[in-house]
């Protein structure tokens, strides 16, 4: 099974699914070709939980990733 991974251009980011570990892995990207700083993906505002959980039909929190809130819109 090959690895699912998500490129968000507009963040330069790239987040990929370690099924494995179940663990979201993010890195940065330029251009979506060069990845750079990987690391476990442990927070997201709202817009990022959004494209990530339905891009990989996924709940994030499965993930060990907490969603933190901008601006206290949410609690």
């Amino acid at each position: 099974m090959g690895k699912k991974i998500l490129y968000l251009k507009e963040h330069q980011l790239v987040v990929v699914v370690d099924e494995n570990n179940n663990l979201l892995l993010s890195y940065d990207s330029i251009d979506g070709f060069e990845l750079t700083s990987e690391g476990i993906l442990k927070e997201v505002n709202d817009e990022l939980n959004s494209k990530i959980s339905q891009y990989f039909k996924i709940d994030i929190g499965d993930y060990g990733v907490a969603v933190v809130c901008e601006k206290m819109r949410c609690l």
